[in-house]
Parts: structure tokens; sequence; C-alpha cells
């Protein structure tokens, strides 16, 4: 809380839970509703997660079965692996590219000398012939 007695918006946020608890001590609680009467942001904020606490509150009971959490853990790990394979198939799949660049350049750079030496020996097959 600020010095000068005063809630500022991060104060409303950090203290909305004990507000909607019922859990300010007095002091505190008219801090609060004196910001809520001066901020419009606030208020609407304060009014939208009060209205859907009191909806939560009004379901009751929610019947959580057994097993949820190992099934959520089980879902995680699976999701997880699948994760670990997506990054393989697309570090082959990068690796692959990179071979297949590799080898283009490769035969590029061997066509082009092979091309440029053949030429030579014509050259110098024609001098010969010339010369003979």
């Amino acid at each position: 809380m600020n010095d000068n007695f005063k809630m500022d918006c991060s104060d409303i946020r950090e203290k909305l839970k004990a507000f909607l608890n019922d859990l300010l001590v007095e002091d505190e609680y008219k801090l609060f509703v004196a910001h809520l009467n001066v901020c419009k942001k606030c208020k609407d904020y304060v009014r939208r997660i009060g209205s859907i606490s009191n909806q939560l509150w009004q379901l009751g009971d929610v019947n959580v079965p057994p097993d949820l959490s190992y099934t959520i853990l089980f879902r995680l790990k699976q999701t997880e692996q699948e994760n670990i394979k997506s990054k393989f198939f697309i570090s082959k799949k990068l690796a692959v590219g990179i071979f297949v660049v590799i080898l283009a350049l490769a035969t590029l750079f061997f066509g082009i000398k092979y091309h440029y030496f053949s030429k030579e020996v014509d050259e110098t097959s024609v001098v010969k012939k010339i010369t003979m």
C-alpha cells in the first residue's frame, strides 16, 4: 500500500481476493472502497471478477474424478512426446534439406569444373591437331 494511505490499481488487484472473501480489515476495506469510488477501471474490474466468483460459488461442489490428475499428467506426457517427435521430424527435414543444397552446390561446382577442364582439353587437342 502507498505511504499516503491510499490504494492504487495494483493494490486493488493485490487485495481483490481478500476483498471478495471479506478478509480485509476495516481500514483496508475503506481504502479499497475509496479507490473504487474514484477509479472506474478498477470498479469495472472488481465487478467482473466478483460476478465470476459469485457464479462459481453458485455451481456448488464439483465431483472430481479420482483419476483426474493422473489423466492430466498422462496427456501432458503424451503431448510432450509428440512435441519431441515433431522437433525431431523438423530437424530431420532440415538435415535432408541442407544435404540436398550441399549436393546441388557440389554438383554445380564439379559440373562447372568439369566443363572448364573439358574445354581446356578440347582446346589443347585442337592446338595439337593444328600444329601437327
